[in-house]
């Protein structure tokens, strides 16, 4: 059994160039900042990472990029999530290759699929690596539920599937319901959340030991981390506190907020996104986060 994966591991963002090309020397220092922030691992090329927007090679250069500047500093999970399969299997060669920690994944979100079809592709998986699977639960960002009968059925049926990861409007029943259903099961590890983790203090509370944030407050989630596992529930909510106000304020705006921070920050030059479907910040919240980043700079480890 691999070691259980726990605390904060930040989703990293994928660097644009103004001209939309991949910046791979930004992605490098995005790295070497979540690693100095103090994080615990690190998520590549998910959501934040709009994975779903680059070619097939700057995929797997992305990943590479990845693993070879932590260089063994901390666990990397890789998401293999794609629209077929055939693609997600691709992937998940690469990232074991590569030397990844584990591997994330939704069901396939060409289109909607069956509990059937979500069991065989999680069966499948199961034999094409022997890494741990985070087996993802994000209907609203892409396209397949899993309902809490089945992802115990997949923790139960599949030795790899070690960890179930909630990114949901309802995240927070659903972690009590499977927290209830997976306990004693040998395989299993621990229930993770993502959507920013803007519900950590309470999901911690729930039980939740493995945190996605994105990566651009690092360094404040690994403090409330801190906190909670000293026990100490005063410094903890104070934590809360100074997070829970920027998240809400970029709720909508998830990775304008991540990268115009990060570029405050100094870690990247631009906060070129490819998602055009995302909205993005005006001169107005622009000018609200620099109020923002104010605030935290006495809080920032690096």
């Amino acid at each position: 059994m691999s070691k259980t994966l726990k605390g904060v591991f930040p989703a990293l963002p994928t660097p644009f160039r103004e001209d939309l090309s991949v910046d791979y020397a930004a992605l490098k220092r995005v790295v070497e900042f979540a690693i100095s922030a103090g994080a615990h691992g690190l998520l590549a090329v998910d959501m934040p990472g709009e994975f779903f927007t680059l070619t097939d090679d700057e995929r797997r250069n992305c990943v590479e990029v990845i693993l070879e500047t932590v260089a063994d500093r901390v666990p990397v999970a890789v998401n293999v999530s794609a629209a077929s399969e055939e693609q997600s299997f691709f992937f998940a060669k690469h990232a074991v290759h590569m030397g990844a920690a584990a591997i994330v994944t939704t069901p396939p979100f060409f289109r909607v699929q069956s509990p059937a079809r979500i069991e065989k592709y999680f069966r499948q998986l199961n034999q094409v690596t022997d890494l741990p699977i985070i087996a993802q639960n994000s209907p609203e960002n892409l396209g397949t539920a899993i309902d809490v009968v089945l992802q115990e059925k997949l923790v139960r049926e599949n030795v790899n599937v070690q960890y179930l990861m909630e990114e949901c409007s309802a995240a927070q029943l659903l972690i009590s319901d499977v927290l209830r259903r997976v306990r004693g099961i040998p395989n299993f590890e621990a229930v993770a959340v993502g959507s920013c983790c803007q519900m950590m203090l309470h999901d911690y509370y729930r039980g939740v030991r493995l945190f996605v944030p994105q990566a651009e407050m690092t360094d404040l989630f690994v403090d409330l981390w801190d906190a909670l596992e000293s026990g100490d529930e005063q410094k903890a909510m104070d934590c809360y506190r100074i997070i829970a106000p920027v998240l809400m304020f970029g709720s909508a705006y998830q990775r304008s907020l991540s990268k115009e921070m990060l570029r405050r920050r100094g870690i990247i030059d631009t906060a070129a996104m490819r998602e055009s479907s995302k909205p993005v910040f005006d001169e107005i919240q622009l000018q609200e986060l620099d109020y923002w980043v104010e605030q935290l700079k006495p809080r920032f480890r690096v």
